[in-house]
C-alpha cells in the first residue's frame, strides 16, 4: 500500500532543504559583491554592520580583513547571543554596540562623528523608525560605500526609484543587495555628545579617502594625518558598547601609563576603540596642557564595574565630564 504521508514527508524534507541552500547561495553572493569591493581597498579600514538578528558578515569581514575593525550596530534584543558568538570566534577586531533605546537622532549624530569605510545596513533597521526618507538619508551619510540588503517588497521599490542608490544584484532572491556611494569629505561633530548639546559652532574635519589611503584634517593641525580605524570610545559608551567588555577596556586604558608616550589630553575623546587594542589620537594638541595621569584615571571610573554607563550613558558622561572640571 502506497503511503501518502511518507511521500508528503519526503517531499517536505526536499523542498525545505532546497529554500535553505537558495536562502545560503543568496546570501553568499550577496557577500561576495560585498567582499569585491572590501578586496579593493589596501590599507586597514572601520566596517559597519546595522542588524536585528544575524553578524555573519562582520564574522566574515573580520575574519578575511584582520586588520580591519568591524563594528556591530546591534538593534535586537538577544545580545547575549551575539556575544557568545564574537567570543567563540576568537577575533579581536570586533566592537558590539547594542543601545537600549534608538531613534533617529541617534543615527543623525553617528553620521555626523563617525566615518565607516563600508556599511551593511539589514532591513529591519528601517523598521524601527518613522520616518523611512530621514533615516535612509542618515544611513548614506555614514561614510562611502553603504550597502542595503533589503528583502520587503514595498522598500525595495523605494530604493529602486531612488537616484543615488543602484542594485548591486538581481537574483532571484528576497534579499536583494543595493549600493549608495556618496562620498563623505568630512566630520561635522567631533564627539558624539556634541549632538547632545543645544548649541554647536561649525566644525571643519576634513576628510580624505581611496582606496590607499586615508587621511584627517582640521584647522589646528600643521598637515593632514593618517585615519586611525575604529570609533572614537565616546561613541561606544553612548551607544551602549558591549563588548569588548568593560575589564578588557579596563586594563587597556591602565596599561597606557607605561606604553604610550606622554599625551597632554588623554580624554576618552581621544582615543578609538578597535575591538581588543584601544589606540590614544590627537597627541600634542598645543592647545591642551592635562595631567595624563589624571586623565586615565577619569577614564577607568567609567569602566569600572559600578559603572552607570550601561544604564544611563549619557548621564555617564555628563558625569565623566564633570569630573574634568
Amino acid at each position: 500500500m502506497f503511503n501518502f504521508n511518507k511521500l508528503r514527508a519526503i517531499y517536505q524534507f526536499i523542498t525545505i532543504t532546497l529554500c535553505l541552500l537558495l536562502h545560503g547561495i543568496c546570501n553568499a553572493n550577496n557577500f561576495q559583491d560585498i567582499e569585491n569591493l572590501l578586496q579593493k581597498f589596501k590599507r586597514p579600514i572601520t566596517i559597519l554592520e546595522v542588524t536585528d538578528n544575524s553578524i555573519e558578515y562582520t564574522l566574515k569581514c573580520a575574519s578575511k580583513f584582520n586588520k580591519s575593525v568591524c563594528i556591530v550596530l546591534f538593534l535586537g534584543k538577544d545580545y547575549k547571543r551575539v556575544i557568545h558568538e564574537i567570543k567563540r570566534s576568537h577575533l579581536h577586531n570586533i566592537v558590539l554596540l547594542n543601545p537600549t533605546n534608538i531613534n533617529y537622532k541617534d543615527i543623525d549624530i553617528l553620521s555626523k562623528c563617525e566615518h565607516f569605510d563600508i556599511s551593511i545596513i539589514h532591513n529591519y533597521c528601517f523598521n524601527i523608525f518613522d520616518n523611512f526618507y530621514n533615516v535612509l538619508n542618515c544611513f548614506t551619510r555614514l561614510g562611502d560605500y553603504v550597502f542595503f540588503e533589503i528583502n520587503d517588497p514595498k522598500i525595495q521599490k523605494m530604493f529602486s526609484e531612488h537616484k543615488n542608490i543602484k542594485l548591486v544584484n538581481n537574483l532571484h532572491s528576497d534579499r536583494k543587495l543595493f549600493l549608495s556611494n556618496m562620498k563623505k569629505t568630512k566630520l561635522e561633530l567631533a564627539r558624539f555628545t556634541q549632538g547632545h548639546r543645544p548649541y554647536q559652532a561649525t566644525q571643519n574635519y576634513e576628510i580624505y579617502s581611496d582606496f590607499k589611503q586615508k587621511l584627517f584634517n582640521k584647522k589646528l593641525l600643521d598637515k593632514p594625518i593618517n585615519w586611525t580605524p575604529g570609533i572614537n570610545l565616546v561613541t561606544f559608551v553612548m551607544l551602549r558598547g558591549l563588548y569588548p567588555q568593560s575589564q578588557i577596556i579596563y586594563e587597556n586604558i591602565q596599561s597606557m601609563k607605561d606604553q604610550i608616550p606622554y599625551h597632554n589630553d588623554l580624554m576618552i575623546g581621544n582615543m578609538v576603540i578597535q575591538g581588543y587594542k584601544i589606540q590614544p589620537i590627537d597627541f600634542k594638541d598645543k592647545r591642551r596642557n592635562a595631567n595624563m595621569d589624571r586623565c586615565i584615571n577619569r577614564a577607568l571610573r567609567v569602566f569600572e564595574q559600578n559603572s552607570t554607563r550601561l544604564k544611563n550613558p549619557l548621564a555617564c558622561m555628563e558625569q565623566y565630564y564633570k569630573r574634568k572640571k
